[in-house]
């Protein structure tokens, strides 16, 4: 009887896990040029979005260089790496 039970919990797990958890290629996007937020379109805040992200990592990029130049003393130096 233990044993039919761990067996039925396997099977319960496995088959509703497969029904209950959906892939990303499952997901229904609407038409973003349909979509409109606070008055944007869905499209422009979306590139806007990304444009956000590109100016986030350039600046990131630009202060790592600026850091990078600084001299520092050997020991901290060898403590960094």
């Amino acid at each position: 009887m233990k044993h039919a039970k761990k067996i039925f919990l396997v099977l319960f797990l496995t088959i509703s896990s497969k029904l209950l958890l959906a892939g990303e290629a499952d997901l229904v996007l609407p038409d973003l040029n349909s979509v409109v937020f606070h008055g944007i379109n869905g499209r422009a805040l979306l590139i806007g979005g990304l444009l956000l992200c590109v100016a986030g990592m350039l600046f990131g990029l630009f202060q790592y260089l600026q850091i990078k130049k600084i001299k520092i003393h050997s020991s901290m130096g060898d403590v960094s790496e």
